[in-house]
Formats: C-alpha cells, sequence, structure tokens
C-alpha cells in the first residue's frame, strides 16, 4: 500500500516537473516522501538509485548519497547489489523500498 501511494506521489511529481533537471525532480521527491510513516510510524520510505547510491534515508540522513553497494549482511550476503541485479532484469531507474525502524531491524539480523 505504502509503496504503491509512494509511486503515485513521484510519478506525480516527475509528470508535473519534466521541464526541470534530474537533480531539481529527484529533490522535489525526496521532499515530499521524507516525512511519510506508516504502521503507526515504524516504517518509512527509502530510495537508491541503480548504482547503489542512497538517494533518500528518513531515518539515517547521513547516509543519503553515499554508496552502500558494498554492505554485507552476517552472512556475507551482498544485500543492494542483489536487488539491484533483480531489477536490472525489468526496466527501472531506481529501487524504492520500505524501511522498519532500527529495533525492528536489530531483531531481524539476529
Amino acid at each position: 500500500y505504502s509503496i504503491n501511494n509512494a509511486y503515485k506521489i513521484i510519478e506525480n511529481i516527475y509528470n508535473e516537473n519534466k521541464n526541470k533537471s534530474k537533480i531539481e525532480i529527484t529533490n522535489l521527491i525526496k521532499n515530499a516522501l521524507r516525512e511519510l510513516r506508516y504502521k503507526n510510524d515504524s516504517s518509512y520510505i527509502f530510495i537508491y538509485d541503480m548504482n547503489g547510491t542512497n538517494l533518500l534515508h528518513p531515518i539515517k540522513k547521513n547516509l543519503e548519497n553515499t554508496s552502500l553497494l558494498d554492505f554485507q549482511d552476517k552472512r556475507g550476503t551482498y544485500l543492494l547489489k542483489e536487488v539491484i541485479n533483480a531489477f536490472k532484469k525489468r526496466i527501472t531507474s531506481f529501487i524504492l523500498g520500505t524501511g522498519v525502524n532500527i529495533q525492528k531491524l536489530k531483531k531481524l539480523k539476529k
């Protein structure tokens, strides 16, 4: 549900601002999605580009504009590389996902 709504917001912003630069459109999208929360405010929307660069991370803003392509989980899996490879089989230019809060993430990693 949240992904569909976020996608509609992105699509609308893009369609209404085609005359603007990619950077301007990206900033409009980031600003529109940054404060969106769902599941009792415990989850959020994040965005990566196809190079593994984090474009939006509302909880850890310091990760924005950094590459997380080499991030590995405890098993040594390059999570983002796997997601990107899966998306490359489709035609898209960014990865839009949902995040859980940090406490839930720590529980999932155990």
